[in-house]
């Protein structure tokens, strides 16, 4: 668990981003960390880094895998974790080897300057 929290603890940035829930358009942002480094959407933090917790998390994790897979042909892995009885979904995906489009478009994701 001590994994989760030193990742919610940390800045959002080109490989990490944060969701209170799912929204099916937060495929794009997958097929961003794909043609980029990779990364990871953490679902059930709002914009306060607070930890709210997913209610319907167990479908959500059967379904994002399989939309991701039906959308782009890559599956993320799909994880669990809970801090203080709330329930979090961390998705991670790998770089993928070949550019990946979604809806016809190819997205990446930048470095924030400092």
């Amino acid at each position: 668990m001590s994994k989760v929290n030193e990742i919610i603890k940390k800045e959002e940035s080109e490989d990490l981003e944060f969701k209170e829930n799912w929204r099916d358009e937060y495929i794009k942002i997958l097929s961003a960390f794909a043609n980029s480094k990779g990364g990871r959407l953490v679902l059930g933090i709002n914009d306060k880094r607070n930890v709210i917790g997913v209610n319907n998390w167990k479908k959500l994790s059967e379904d994002i895998p399989s939309k991701t897979r039906e959308k782009f042909g890559l599956t993320p892995s799909v994880k669990h974790a809970e801090i203080s009885g709330k329930k979090l979904i961390i998705i991670e995906i790998k770089p993928s080897q070949v550019p990946i489009s979604y809806n016809g478009k190819y997205y990446r994701r930048a470095e924030a300057l400092q």
